[in-house]
């Protein structure tokens, strides 16, 4: 390996072919590292033989897994190790990050230990929220968020840097338990990846007209997208040349449609389907929208709010976690109180009214996501891997034990099992 660059080892339960944002945020990280000299191996239960890698310095390992019965694209994997031990071993891996919760990064964790190396893992996804784990768990196992915080903690604290993509997640991650050293850390977006070119043709695929709001994201029960479609019904009650273009996928886009399609706007909704992220930032969509929407409460930080901003779109999103560090109100956009129907119908309203407070905000969030631009977040994290490397090396940080199987077994009296989790398949 070149002087001064390092092999990273990133786990996940969660990568290609699925499209989300923890896969976007490991392809953004990944090849931006590879780009500066680093190497990197991908190891997921979802990679086939169709995902290839994106770069010559980037290796992608599939561990051997099952399909789990009650949530799409998700995969148990093995917990065996050896074969993949030897592997990172023969490698001369440097440092381990995990990204997900699961088994896999179970995996990496005991890698790592086994292997004396730094640990960082990375908090995306706050499962401890009901409307996530309800939906995930799908009334198989029954939880509560004490149980789901008791075993992410688990994991989290078995690291020996923690990150997350705002502050006041690294504050709500404090406060329910994880102890391990915390810092955040922006997911960052690639600016150079947008083309707006294709608006018009957008426009005219979709028959959109100048009063666009967009959501683009996962189309699913933690997204609250029932409560922005109500909030866009009582928009186009006052303002019926506007429209709602939804953009993405998800377990419960069938009933979302169902849904919407009982609305008298039901015309002016529009379900564009999933769209892959390397095609989404070049079809012009972003640029054939005057606004960007969510209702979702959950969100960590929330991409696809950075990419709005970045291509000009203001931005009106709930006050909570990772939104309200990501709108600055009255500058970028508005934030609104949870399950406010009248607030965040205001808010569109006044935006897709009035053309000088548009033009503000839109030159202000241009501005203001800046500092997001992945560039200067793969520099932070460069400084970040670099210094923890140097830290575990010259025994500053303490050695921790590796995450045991019989620890995360504990948590089976937290909660409550309903029938088999997975299916046999031949």
């Amino acid at each position: 390996m070149e002087k001064g660059k390092l092999h990273i080892a990133i786990f996940t339960d969660s990568y290609r072919p699925s499209i989300n944002g923890i896969t976007t945020s490991i392809d953004h990280l990944s090849v931006r590292l590879a780009e500066r000299g680093h190497r990197i191996t991908i190891i997921s239960p979802t990679i086939d033989d169709e995902v290839h890698t994106l770069h010559e310095r980037i290796t992608l390992i599939s561990v051997p897994s099952l399909p789990a019965n009650y949530y799409e694209d998700f995969r148990w994997s093995s917990l065996r190790t050896s074969r993949l031990l030897e592997k990172l071993k023969e490698a001369e891996v440097d440092l381990v990050h995990f990204m997900t919760p699961v088994f896999t990064c179970y995996l990496g964790i005991k890698i790592a230990r086994k292997l004396d190396l730094p640990l960082v893992g990375t908090y995306h996804t706050l499962i401890a929220d009901p409307t996530y784990y309800e939906q995930l768990l799908k009334s198989i196992i029954r939880a509560t968020p004490e149980s789901v915080w008791y075993y992410t903690n688990l994991y989290y604290n078995a690291a020996d840097l923690v990150t997350a993509p705002t502050q006041n997640m690294v504050n709500l991650m404090e406060k329910n338990g994880v102890t391990a050293e915390m810092v955040a850390i922006s997911n960052g977006i690639d600016p150079s990846v947008f083309d707006n070119s294709r608006a018009g043709e957008i426009k005219e695929k979709y028959a959109l007209g100048d009063k666009v709001v967009l959501y683009v994201g996962r189309v699913s029960i933690e997204k609250n997208i029932n409560i922005l479609i109500d909030a866009f019904h009582r928009v186009w009650e006052e303002l019926p040349e506007a429209q709602l273009l939804i953009v993405g996928d998800g377990p419960k886009r069938k009933e979302i449609e169902k849904y919407a399609h009982k609305k008298a706007s039901a015309s002016h909704i529009i379900f564009t389907g999933m769209i892959p992220h390397e095609e989404l930032v070049k079809s012009g969509i972003f640029g054939a929208a005057r606004l960007f929407a969510t209702a979702s409460e959950t969100e960590t930080q929330g991409i696809t709010l950075l990419e709005a901003l970045h291509n000009g779109l203001p931005c009106v999103g709930v006050d909570a976690l990772g939104v309200s560090e990501t709108i600055v109100p009255g500058k970028t956009g508005f934030l609104v109180p949870p399950r406010s129907f009248d607030s965040m119908t205001e808010s569109i309203l006044a935006i897709l009214r009035d053309d000088e407070l548009h033009s503000r905000m839109s030159a202000e969030a241009r501005e203001w996501v800046q500092m997001h631009y992945i560039e200067a977040i793969i520099s932070r994290w460069e400084g970040i891997y670099t210094d923890l490397v140097a830290r575990y090396r010259a025994g500053e940080i303490e050695r921790k034990d590796y995450l045991h199987i019989k620890q995360i077994l504990t948590t089976v009296k937290r909660f409550k099992i309903g029938m088999p989790l997975i299916k046999h398949h031949t």
